[in-house]
């Protein structure tokens, strides 16, 4: 049995196999046999002489950690349960765009809050940051609020019941309002999710250097800003909401090259601390 969870990408590289297969749970084992495994695991390391770690983060009962491959084109995601078990293990395919990786926006921002958040998504390859394989997205950050793995305390079906829920949003940068919604509703959570009005409630803040900062998923009716509005760096936008595409409270937020939700290409942003999938991050405490 792997001693640290941190072992698990060096005991694949060694080879030895059937000793991660036989700390995978009864479940794993269930949907794929020992043979099979090894010959995914042999097929998937051709040509790969290490791993980084990138990122660990505590979801619910389980603790996700995730390897990228020196080759870079592909990544390992497991999940450990507290006694070791790996609940969870997989094999990922990865897309890479060192072009776009690389033109970073001319503004500099802080994160769109005033307390700590998690980044849940946030990152530039598609296992810290699901975003990633879309042009329109490709360096957004998802931010919940968390506590001993848990965005929630109580039902998850009722939103007040997460942390983030009605939690203050604030403007990242100088810049004018051009853009908004404020009238849709919040979803239930794990219940229901809004594809017709996938944005739910937002704002797009104009910047200089033709930079457009969008947030998305505010609670409904809580936005407290009009289109034409000069906001200042960590005033007030609104509350954090479950409207839109959302499965459950956060904050959605990147700077895109123009205000065209359908024509717009998303750009890495320059921040001070560059946070990835599982960190904590701050904006304007």
């Amino acid at each position: 049995m792997l001693k640290k969870q941190s072992h698990l990408s060096t005991t694949l590289l060694d080879g030895e196999y059937r000793s991660v297969y036989q700390q995978t749970s009864e479940d794993f084992q269930e949907m794929i046999n020992e043979a099979k495994f090894i010959q995914l695991c042999e097929d998937f390391l051709e040509g790969v002489t290490s791993f980084t770690r990138i990122s660990t983060i505590k979801i619910k009962e389980y603790t996700e950690c995730q390897w990228l491959a020196d080759v870079t084109d592909r990544g390992i995601r497991a999940y450990f349960s507290s006694d070791g078990t790996i609940g969870g293990l997989q094999f990922i395919p990865i897309a890479s765009y060192p072009k776009t990786d690389k033109a970073y926006t001319r503004n500099r921002y802080k994160m769109p809050i005033k307390e700590e958040w998690m980044t849940f998504w946030g990152g530039v390859n598609e296992l810290v940051n699901y975003h990633y394989p879309y042009e329109s997205q490709r360096y957004a950050y998802d931010l919940v609020m968390m506590r001993d793995g848990f965005s929630y305390d109580g039902s998850p079906d009722q939103n007040e019941n997460y942390y983030a829920f009605g939690k203050e949003v604030v403007a990242p940068l100088d810049g004018i309002v051009i853009s908004l919604e404020n009238e849709v509703k919040d979803n239930t959570p794990t219940l229901e999710i809004n594809e017709v009005h996938p944005l739910g409630n937002y704002v797009i803040i104009k910047h200089t250097h033709e930079e457009y900062s969008l947030l998305a998923h505010f609670k409904r009716k809580s936005l407290l800003v009009s289109i034409g509005d000069h906001v200042k760096a960590g005033d007030l936008l609104g509350q954090c909401g479950n409207s839109g595409h959302s499965t459950e409270p956060h904050i959605h937020y990147q700077v895109s090259n123009g205000p065209d939700i359908k024509n717009m290409v998303s750009l890495r942003i320059k921040l001070d601390n560059e946070p990835v999938r599982g960190d904590t991050v701050r904006g304007f405490l």
